[in-house]
């Protein structure tokens, strides 16, 4: 697919992958317009306030390695880009263990009893992968349990995983697991079960003043000196033909256009619904493959601990199945000087199945209530049901993409649809993919060259199809704990 020279773009969705297309389209001289639905910037890449206490919508950091898209956010940001220490941890029955998985730390942890089973079990699946080479694994359930054994996926991975992503781990790609879970090499398990394990590589992330939505806001602000239309609470309804382009049609009744070529960072069903809506004769086939996408929802709820936060790590996995949250988060982590001293914050993280699930309460009142009394229960968090106070939920239906069997085949029907009426779908909405913001910006760069005549839309689904681990982050050498 190659553009138009000259011609208008449409690009849809002002998150990270919006944000980038749009400003690389408009610095290149085209013609561009920017719709997000929202009255905001940013998608998932958004700071809350509340109170006086700053919030992402989850932890959201930058990797930052060298390449074009480092270059982009340290020009954007100059001296408003930092780096942090970065400390995950996963929690199971009171103990904090090191993530992702590290076997020097588990092995310190664990008794001989323990060292033993999850060492036998680790080596019989490891050498049953070499067995089994002619066959690929087929879930995420399977892919996970081969690498790790049957005791280290039950009780490292397999509880976390159901409460993030669902009960149905079978279904999921192996893919799925790929871009989630770090592969534990035999030499460093073996060294570990020897007593031989080398300390911590220390991990970074890259942060800026004020929240990762001063990024948002910043590449907005790139966008519209660039020359770039940004236009904010403008939902696209329909996209409808007008000669080799597309007319737009905004919720708010008005039409627009006509736009040569169409970016589409939104939910992908958003865009083929979009489509269809001029093409009534592929309704049906369309909304059978629609019907195959599932996504997990996300709840946050933002409490006030009335008292600086433990600053023990950045954020922390929840395993244990006594505990209905599946991640906590203290932002002070994140933040420096002021910023930093003032915060109180912390932030726990649910995933339920799309539109809501029976174990989570609906009421933002008695999630709070239950959020607090659940917390209490871990450690170093003893007394905050009795100081803390909940400031505020956020709940997101849609907020991550599930590449099970079902949504494999659907995509393989839908994104040749867009593409083929010159839609090109980028991001983690877009594409129904899971990314992070460095990929998602990475998308946009490449769906703008698209556009522009230098790039294919194989590039930009490529990277979301990557087989790499999607939590690595820059190391600087051993820590000195």
């Amino acid at each position: 697919m190659t553009g138009v020279p000259g011609g208008q773009t449409l690009v849809v969705g002002a998150g990270p992958t919006g944000l980038t297309a749009a400003l690389r389209l408009a610095a290149a001289g085209r013609p561009t317009v920017l719709a997000e639905a929202k009255e905001y910037v940013g998608g998932l890449a958004t700071t809350f306030t509340f109170g006086d206490q700053l919030f992402d919508v989850g932890p959201h950091g930058l990797s930052l390695r060298p390449g074009e898209i480092r270059d982009l956010v340290s020009e954007v940001l100059g001296n408003r880009l930092y780096t942090v220490p970065l400390v995950r941890r996963m929690y199971r029955d009171g103990t904090f263990y090191e993530h992702p998985f590290s076997a020097p730390d588990f092995w310190a942890r664990s008794g001989w009893g323990e060292r033993l089973r999850a060492s036998a079990d680790y080596l019989f699946a490891r050498g049953s992968r070499f067995v089994r080479a002619a066959r690929p694994e087929r879930s995420f359930e399977e892919w996970a349990a081969r690498r790790y054994g049957t005791y280290l996926y039950d009780y490292y991975i397999r509880s976390y995983s159901v409460k993030s992503w669902g009960p149905r781990l079978q279904q999921l790609s192996p893919l799925w697991a790929e871009q989630r879970l770090y592969d534990p090499r035999p030499a460093a398990v073996l060294a570990a079960f020897l007593g031989r394990g080398n300390k911590t590589t220390e991990q970074v992330q890259h942060y800026c003043d004020g929240g990762i939505g001063t990024l948002a806001g910043a590449l907005a602000e790139r966008c519209t000196h660039a020359g770039a239309a940004v236009r904010l609470g403008t939902k696209v309804e329909a996209l409808r033909r007008s000669g080799s382009g597309w007319e737009a049609q905004f919720a708010s009744g008005e039409v627009s256009g006509a736009y040569d070529e169409v970016i589409w960072t939104g939910p992908l069903e958003d865009a083929a619904r979009s489509i269809v809506a001029s093409q009534p004769e592929r309704q049906r086939t369309v909304d059978s493959w629609l019907q195959k996408l599932r996504y997990r929802g996300a709840i946050f709820v933002y409490i006030d601990l009335d008292r600086p936060p433990n600053l023990t790590f950045t954020s922390c996995y929840v395993a244990d199945p006594k505990l209905p949250f599946c991640r906590i988060y203290e932002p002070a982590w994140y933040l420096r000087g002021d910023e930093r001293a003032r915060s109180r914050a912390l932030c726990l993280e649910y995933h339920a199945e799309e539109g809501g699930e029976s174990t989570i309460p609906g009421d933002d009142g008695e999630l709070a209530e239950m959020s607090l009394a659940a917390l209490s229960r871990v450690p170093g968090y003893q007394n905050v049901a009795r100081r803390g106070k909940c400031l505020g939920v956020i709940r997101v239906d849609k907020h991550y993409p599930l590449l099970d069997e079902p949504a494999v085949s659907a995509l393989a029907e839908l994104l040749p649809y867009l593409t083929s009426n010159g839609v090109i779908p980028a991001g983690r909405a877009g594409l129904f993919r899971y990314v992070n913001i460095d990929v998602a910006m990475e998308m946009g760069l490449r769906a703008a060259d698209t556009v522009l005549g230098v790039g294919t839309f194989d590039s930009v689904n490529s990277l979301g199809m990557e087989r790499a681990f999607r939590e690595a982050l820059v190391r600087v050498g051993p820590s000195a704990s």
